[in-house]
């Protein structure tokens, strides 16, 4: 019984062929090389599925036929192989003015040999394994064996070098995110002593102010008429004076004003506003 693959091929060209006005495709069965390119993907398709593995179909032509080999994705081609003989051009051939124009005086022939070749490659590395028709080990149809091991062997290598893949990127993933944090913390490091050095800078500030008014409240004690405006101006600059002296905080204030997260930069503000 053929392989539900090919069988649904034949009938869909057999229906093609009974609507066509062209002449139709030729038989499977009446070409020799078409019937062992059908018995040979009968036999692989068959020995793939005993062997565990899927094989489906997504499309009508054979070459979208794929394979799922320890979860590699697995595709084949089945050609002729041809051989390529050099000749010197006929007397016709050589005053050929395109011949002449380049200087040509030999050609290629190629030829059919009758002899197939299967090629497999996985999806995921492009791995390419190649079999063809050997005069001491026998025509494909009969190496299926020889070649699912290939295709197996071929798909283990895929996959161990997908798992490699996958735990190098998680490596790198990890490097990365360590050495995004170790920097996160450097620059928050960085901002704390930056926030503790503004405290002792405004505290410089604070004596800075505090000696000039020191300078200041004598002149102004022994006057009892002094300006209201300017006795205001002098208690408005003592009580900022005693709010801006980070020496006159609780410890609490000040590990709060050191440790505090660093404002949003304007792309990230941005960011926010439009998630909001």
């Amino acid at each position: 019984m053929l392989h539900p693959i090919l069988a649904g091929r034949r009938e869909a060209f057999r229906q093609q062929a009974s609507f066509s006005l062209a002449p139709a495709r030729a038989r499977v069965d009446e070409d020799p090389l078409e019937r062992r390119c059908e018995r040979l993907r009968h036999r692989l398709f068959t020995a793939l599925e005993r062997g565990g593995h899927r094989v489906w179909t997504e499309g009508r032509s054979l070459y979208d036929v794929r394979f799922e080999v320890s979860g590699q994705l697995v595709t084949h081609t089945i050609r002729e192989r041809y051989t390529r003989t050099k000749r010197r051009l006929t007397p016709e051939e050589a005053r050929d003015p395109w011949n002449v124009a380049r200087g040509r005086d030999h050609a290629f022939e190629h030829r059919m040999t009758g002899e197939l070749v299967l090629t497999t490659q996985t999806r995921s590395y492009g791995r390419r394994t190649e079999w063809r028709d050997h005069p001491r080990h026998g025509q494909l149809e009969d190496r299926i064996d020889e070649i699912v091991a290939g295709i197996e062997a071929a798909a283990r290598e895929a996959q161990q070098i997908d798992a490699e893949r996958r735990e190098a990127e998680a490596r790198w993933r990890y490097e990365a995110e360590r050495q995004a944090e170790a920097e996160r913390q450097a620059q928050a490091e960085e901002s704390r002593w930056a926030r503790l050095c503004e405290l002792a800078e405004w505290h410089e500030e604070a004596l800075r102010v505090s000696r000039l008014l020191a300078q200041l409240q004598p002149a102004a004690t022994p006057r009892t008429d002094i300006d209201p405006e300017a006795a205001a101006w002098l208690a408005w600059a003592k009580a900022r004076l005693l709010d801006s002296d980070p020496a006159t905080w609780s410890l609490e204030e000040i590990v709060r004003h050191v440790d505090r997260p660093p404002a949003p930069s304007v792309g990230e503000a941005e960011q926010e506003d439009e998630g909001l």
